[in-house]
């Protein structure tokens, strides 16, 4: 499971040899299947239309530090998780900070 895949989901392309059953959630990409993965247009800030305990893994990449309210994105994340599920966070250094902010200045 992936929270905030971005429009093009490319981790699931980039680790399709190792996933068995993937999904996909952002906002901005079209539901529907690809391989062997799927992915589902939501917003990962409310409920999402899945079932409890159905994955081994939640990955959020570079996602924790564009929510204003993380706390209800990691309650969701953990009602998803199976038993013993893992939840793998990362988030860019306070380094890259003045990069992200002339990208943003040019619509980039």
């Amino acid at each position: 499971m992936r929270f905030g895949c971005g429009l093009d989901a490319a981790f699931l392309d980039f680790a399709a040899e190792r996933i068995a059953h993937g999904v996909g959630v952002d906002d901005q990409v079209r539901d529907g299947a690809a391989g062997r993965w799927q992915r589902v247009r939501a917003d990962i800030r409310a409920a999402l239309p899945l079932e409890a305990e159905q994955f081994d893994h939640v990955l959020m990449l570079a996602v924790l530090e564009h929510l204003p309210e993380p706390e209800p994105v990691l309650r969701e994340a953990y009602r998803i998780l199976a038993p013993g599920g893992s939840l793998i966070l990362t988030w860019p250094s306070a380094m890259v900070d003045p990069i992200l902010n002339v990208l943003h200045g040019l619509r980039l």
